[in-house]
């Protein structure tokens, strides 16, 4: 009777379980589906990445491509796949930054040599707060760089210097000019992973440190980069530098390193007419 009794019971938490994996399953297809759809739609400003493996995995546990054609799940990985930490297998060991290992701790979590798409997908916040609540793991935000576009690979923050020439021709502006004129502003590219190209930008900043008039600004990187050149625009012509973000102070930007800047910040302007860029 006892064994008979314990039988029925494990068969009863094998029930229960299966019927949470489908309830998972389920919220799981809704919850890819908006995703998707917004993404497409170019609606989100703030993304996160998800491992395709992990995801793989999970579809596995929780029989989503059968509940998917609406039938029953089975198979010997269904409820029993291991799930392992997410994005554990895309983000870059710490360890293989002994030439900068101070860059680690600034960046937004490193990847290692994977793939856009083929090793890892976008989701929105929602989407991955659905899995962190329910499974660890490492969240690695991208933010929308221009019309709901994506910077996936690498972390590529944009740097504007502004010479005086420059803030002359743009004092001369009228109104109706502003839109126009955006292409007066030039954003080079800091890439971050791509044979550490960020060196020449830091040498340009090392030069911009000496010079005494100079202004240093901080942009918020929710706005888009046209959004921002245009605003920027109108304050230089208004004569007005409240800009989308936050001056450095002089104490500040003398402490300045780009390691620094480029945790938080994708858009950083530099006021100066005597530095030379190509």
């Amino acid at each position: 009777m006892e064994i008979k009794n314990l039988n029925v019971d494990y068969i009863k938490i094998t029930q229960l379980q299966y019927q949470v994996l489908i309830i998972k399953a389920q919220e799981g297809i809704h919850i890819l589906q908006l995703s998707k759809h917004l993404l497409l739609k170019k609606s989100v400003k703030e993304a996160y990445l998800l491992s395709k493996k992990w995801l793989k995995t999970w579809k596995i546990h929780v029989g989503y491509d059968a509940i998917l054609k609406g039938e029953q799940p089975r198979g010997k990985g269904y409820g029993r796949q291991q799930l392992l930490e997410i994005n554990n297998d895309i983000i870059e060991n710490k360890e293989l930054f002994h030439d900068a290992p101070v860059l680690y701790d600034y960046l937004e979590t490193p990847l290692n040599d994977v793939q856009p798409f083929k090793d890892y997908i976008l989701i929105t916040l929602q989407a991955w707060k659905f899995y962190y609540q329910k499974y660890t793991g490492t969240a690695i935000r991208r933010i929308a760089i221009e019309q709901g576009e994506f910077y996936l690979k690498i972390i590529s923050p944009n740097v504007i210097f502004i010479t005086q020439e420059k803030l002359n021709e743009i004092y001369s502006l009228n109104y109706n000019q502003f839109i126009n004129s955006l292409d007066l502003l030039k954003m080079r590219k800091v890439q971050l992973f791509s044979d550490w190209k960020f060196r020449e930008l830091d040498t340009y900043c090392q030069q911009i440190m000496k010079s005494k008039d100079i202004q240093i600004w901080l942009m918020n990187p929710f706005y888009e980069q046209n959004q921002i050149k245009l605003e920027l625009i109108k304050k230089i012509n208004q004569n007005k530098y409240i800009l989308l973000g936050e001056q450095l102070l002089k104490a500040e930007y003398q402490e300045f390193q780009l390691s620094q800047f480029i945790k938080n910040h994708f858009i950083l302007v530099v006021f100066q007419n005597k530095v030379q860029l190509s």
